[in-house]
């Protein structure tokens, strides 16, 4: 029989993420008519490859080590060693970011010129490196909170750095003008309180140590998620390139405008979903009834989804005609398939925990190929 007190547990985590989801999705709605009205379809697009870019450096330089963090606090059962764990996985993480990050700006007008077709704002490339240094870094604390079950502090954080966000972007948009460059620059300010909150919190809880010696079992464990990563990264960006390139840049911002109503899945389920289940399926893993207790929550899980997924494809028309101009009405056609992916996505976080408590990520890596090679040879055709 599933433990009660401990679903129960998993549920009021879940529960506190998902508010602070909902807020959060709910203020990043509010930008959308701000972003449709002072941008043009093929600005939108330009900031979505910005993401893109963000997305796919952001990826290779993590290297799973935020992950890993989850993974191998719960190996430990002196809170010292913990504690050590999660500093020097910071400390790695901030390092290793740093040091991409300044690398890839010494490259970063060829890579706008690849990825946009154009050079982009002067300070479009050094805002989104600086932003998703920071954020590498805030990964790391944040996988400590999600670890000591902080979920109330967490989402507290998260909307302080979204009110940050909206003003900032509100400002740059209707006091300066500054388009593309300024939303970057609102989100960095963001990330940047965020990550101060957070590394000033670990370190009065956790010290600042740095024991080398924990950091080759992670990055032995975390290798297979960068190939992991590199993949992913692929399969999931490469229908934006090849939209821009087959299509038009217009056609990329309709895809991103879809897009964002299907990650409400994520951001509504998803998100608060794995923020508590990412430590919760290692904590009762030694526990007679484990497999039942994860059996239960992922029937849960498949229901909610079902119903958010359904309402979002429902609706999608209707709030797309409110918030944006008729120009964006096409994205609404997008979003029913896109829900669907994305509910999936959610589910597939369940069934990897068998393969990641018996710490064999290479498994991962080979379905992740497969997954990519099917990918890549539907995206052009289909596209």
């Amino acid at each position: 029989m599933a433990s009660s007190t401990d679903v129960g547990r998993f549920f009021r985590h879940s529960t506190i993420y998902a508010i602070g989801s909902i807020v959060n999705r709910a203020g990043a709605f509010l930008l959308l008519p701000l972003y449709t009205s002072h941008l043009t379809t093929a600005e939108y697009g330009t900031l979505e490859l910005y993401y893109v870019i963000a997305a796919v450096v952001s990826g290779l330089l993590s290297v799973g080590i935020a992950h890993a963090t989850l993974r191998f606090y719960f190996d430990y059962s002196d809170q010292r060693e913990r504690d050590a764990l999660v500093t020097t996985n910071l400390v790695a993480s901030f390092a290793i970011s740093g040091i991409g990050a300044l690398l890839l700006l010494l490259a970063a007008e060829p890579v706008s010129r690849w990825v946009i077709g154009s050079p982009g704002p002067e300070w479009a490339m050094p805002i989104v490196l600086a932003t998703l240094v920071l954020e590498l870094s805030s990964q790391v604390s944040l996988a400590y909170l999600r670890a000591r079950e902080l979920s109330v502090f967490f989402v507290v954080l998260s909307v302080a750095k979204l009110a940050v966000q909206c003003v900032a972007n509100a400002v740059a948009l209707l006091q300066f003008d500054a388009g593309v460059v300024g939303i970057l620059f609102g989100n960095f300010l963001a990330v940047a309180v965020g990550w101060a909150v957070l590394t000033l919190f670990v370190i009065s809880r956790c010290g600042l140590r740095f024991e080398i010696g924990k950091v080759s079992p992670v990055l032995r464990y975390s290798l297979p998620f960068l190939y992991i990563t590199i993949l992913a990264l692929f399969s999931a960006n490469l229908d934006r390139l090849l939209i821009n390139s087959l299509i038009s840049i217009e056609a990329v911002g309709l895809y991103a405008l879809a897009q964002k109503f299907a990650k409400l899945i994520g951001d509504l389920i998803g998100e608060p979903f794995n923020r508590a289940y990412g430590s919760f399926r290692f904590s009762i893993m030694k526990q007679p009834d484990a497999a039942a207790i994860q059996a239960r929550i992922f029937r849960y899980a498949a229901i909610a989804l079902s119903a958010v997924a359904m309402g979002v494809a429902y609706f999608a028309v209707d709030v797309i005609r409110i918030m944006a101009s008729d120009s964006y009405l096409p994205a609404a056609r997008l979003v029913p398939a896109l829900a669907l992916a994305a509910s999936i996505g959610v589910l597939s976080y369940v069934t990897q925990t068998g393969v990641l408590y018996a710490k064999r990520s290479n498994a991962l890596f080979r379905i992740t190929l497969i997954r990519t090679a099917v990918v890549a040879a539907l995206a052009y055709p289909v596209i």
